[in-house]
């Protein structure tokens, strides 16, 4: 994602395994709802091969 260098499939995994905190929405395909601030935190710990997030 542009936002922190990681992508979708890595962040969705990281909420699914308690690794980030969030919400689901309702339903099969419901969206998490995540703290932009903690997926930043953590993209920076485990962010892309740069070290750096990506600017929007």
């Amino acid at each position: 994602m542009r936002l922190t260098g990681l992508s979708r499939r890595t962040i969705t995994y990281a909420a699914k395994t308690g690794k980030l905190t969030a919400r689901k929405l309702p339903g099969r395909t419901g969206a998490y709802l995540l703290d932009i601030d903690e997926v930043r935190k953590y993209a920076a710990l485990h962010g892309s091969a740069s070290g750096k997030a990506v600017s929007a």
